[in-house]
């Protein structure tokens, strides 16, 4: 297990110095989520990191406007159709 750690005392030449925890956890999500991004963990483990659940990490991330299923609307369609193909085969 990885611990990540963010030392806000020496953040003055940070565009984004955290006046609170709230801004604390903001901060570290949007830190971990090229991470994420790339596959390197996963929103479970970003959460765990975090020491929040994993749904309240979606939310935050929502709340900045990354979606927590990055698909575009051709791929949806995609898999709905697919998702009505095995069902009419059932």
């Amino acid at each position: 297990m990885h611990n990540v750690h963010f030392n806000a005392g020496k953040c003055q030449n940070l565009r984004f110095c955290p006046k609170n925890k709230s801004d604390e956890l903001r901060r570290n999500a949007l830190l971990l989520y090229p991470f994420i991004k790339n596959e390197t963990i996963s929103h479970g483990r970003a959460a765990e990191i975090l020491g929040i659940s994993k749904w309240e990490l979606i939310k935050l991330y929502g709340s900045e406007g990354i979606p927590y299923i990055d698909q575009s609307w051709d791929e949806a369609e995609h898999d709905a159709a697919n998702v009505m193909e095995l069902l009419s085969k059932r």
